[in-house]
């Protein structure tokens, strides 16, 4: 799909960079829009004792297409959001709460972090890059080292059991043992 149309669709997932990115597109719109309108139609104070209705009208327009613009974005890169949660995009309706509704919002689709891996509405975002980069390499006869796991940086210790520590590990366990809040046999 094309960038600039995937700001206007429901379906996908986005994750929290690019919902706040939308969110400050959405910001910059109405800082555009109210400058744009103000230099068109001048201060609004100014002018409001020879207001016409023909002016009125067309001001309500121009007033209405921006909000319409704004409240699609905002409404799909909310839904998107909910997507990439594991939640349906009817979660949006929690802005109808005054006050609790659009905080928790906030908090819940710009801190919290999305699932991992594919769900019901799609792939991760940006979560194939790494796949679609070992494909393209391996087109011209590349093939990617596999990843391991890093070398333990120094020796595992242990301390033999003693009669004075009576059977309890105290240094570091082998691999795969844990030994802190674990008593030993």
């Amino acid at each position: 799909m094309n960038s600039f149309l995937s700001f206007f669709s429901f379906y996908g997932r986005t994750n929290r960079l690019a919902w706040w990115g939308r969110q400050l597109l959405i910001i910059a719109w109405w800082i555009v829009f109210i400058v744009v309108f103000t230099v068109m139609f001048g201060d609004p104070a100014e002018g409001a004792a020879e207001l016409d209705v023909a002016s009125a009208n067309t001001k309500l327009l121009y007033l209405a297409g921006a909000m319409v613009v704004s409240m699609w974005l905002n409404f799909s890169s909310m839904v998107r959001r909910y997507h990439d949660r594991g939640k349906s995009g009817l979660w949006c309706l929690l802005l109808l709460l005054p006050i609790v509704g659009p905080l928790w919002q906030v908090v819940e689709l710009g801190f919290f972090s999305g699932q991992s891996g594919d769900n019901q509405y799609g792939e991760r975002p940006g979560g194939r890059r790494v796949d679609a980069f070992g494909e393209a390499f391996a087109e011209v006869g590349i093939q990617s080292a596999p990843v391991s796991a890093p070398a333990p940086s120094s020796p595992v210790r242990t301390k033999k059991n003693t009669h004075a520590n009576q059977g309890r590990s105290t240094g570091l366990a082998g691999p795969g043992r844990a030994s802190f809040g674990v008593r030993g046999t």
